[in-house]
């Protein structure tokens, strides 16, 4: 006769040793993404930076003076648009790159991180550009302010073209990192949604646009009774 006594206690064990061998394995296979490898921070990151580097190329770049006998002129600033024409077109497109990345599958991502990728580059050499020769950069916008080229010019530069050089290689940095880690993010078609949705750990907050991922998708990011 076998004492049900005896057996309990062999029963609650086993009971509560494959939880505890479980859990460890179910936490680290739907482990959160580290903070600098989301989609949300690399998306604001590269918004930020083009939106610094565009702010810069508004601003001057260059203080210009010429003196050559009857043409004066004293101190005049040169915006960025104007000594670099091209930076103000590749900081959009870096920002076009960048709203791309959010809502874009794998090559979508791949495609949109190179632009941004190589945006960031122009920047950055446009800027480098006029560092090396504030002279010729200023000598185009300076004759179509006064009307006469090729007389000698004074140039100096603001820091306001470091700004758009760090803001243009932070920005490829960005793309970088979108390559390399965006191969985990969750895709725009509805598997990958679903899949994303699966592998979420339950209870962790979501950001914005995974929020508006599960929208998109038909799911309310506010209700705690995930599908």
């Amino acid at each position: 006769m076998t004492d049900p006594e005896g057996v309990k206690p062999a029963e609650a064990a086993d009971g509560d040793s494959m939880p505890a061998e479980a859990a460890p394995e179910h936490h680290s296979a739907t482990a959160p993404l580290a903070w600098y490898r989301r989609k949300s921070i690399l998306v604001l990151a590269a918004l930020l930076f083009a939106a610094v580097a565009f702010g810069a190329s508004t601003q001057t770049w260059l203080h210009v003076s010429a003196n050559q006998g009857a043409i004066r002129a004293d101190n005049i600033a040169i915006p960025g648009s104007k000594a670099a024409t091209a930076v103000t077109a590749l900081t959009l497109v870096s920002a076009a790159g960048a709203l791309a990345l959010s809502i874009s599958g794998r090559l979508g991502r791949i495609i949109a991180g190179s632009i941004v990728f190589l945006a960031g580059i122009g920047v950055a050499a446009t800027a480098i550009a006029v560092l090396a020769d504030p002279k010729g950069s200023a000598n185009g916008p300076l004759g179509a302010q006064i009307g006469v080229t090729g007389i000698p010019i004074e140039a100096s530069t603001t820091p306001l073209v470091w700004v758009a050089l760090v803001a243009g290689v932070l920005l490829s940095f960005t793309a970088i990192a979108v390559l390399v880690w965006g191969r985990n993010w969750a895709g725009s078609k509805k598997y990958s949604y679903r899949r994303a949705a699966e592998a979420q750990p339950e209870g962790e907050p979501l950001d914005d646009i995974d929020s508006w991922d599960r929208l998109s998708r038909g799911d309310d990011p506010t209700n705690p009774q995930r599908a």
